[in-house]
């Protein structure tokens, strides 16, 4: 099963409501995968931007911060 399969599991409504009540992008991924599986925090951030684009509200969220490095900057 692919996150696609794992993520359409889901309805927009409840993909909806998991977004609006949480606090942070890692908060939902979390709340994503307890219900349907392993989904990448990208694959969690894309059906929101679709959903908006469907004319769903959602809330905003702050700017999208990577995983810090664990490497030395060069």
């Amino acid at each position: 099963m692919t996150y696609l399969d794992r993520l359409a599991q889901l309805s927009d409504a409840d993909f909806i409501a998991l977004w609006n009540a949480a606090g942070t992008t890692d908060e939902v991924t979390a709340q994503v995968v307890a219900r349907v599986g392993r989904v990448p925090r990208w694959a969690v951030v894309a059906q929101a931007v679709a959903l908006r684009k469907a004319g769903n509200a959602l809330k905003a969220r702050g700017p999208v911060t990577p995983p810090s490095s664990t490497s030395p900057a060069a």
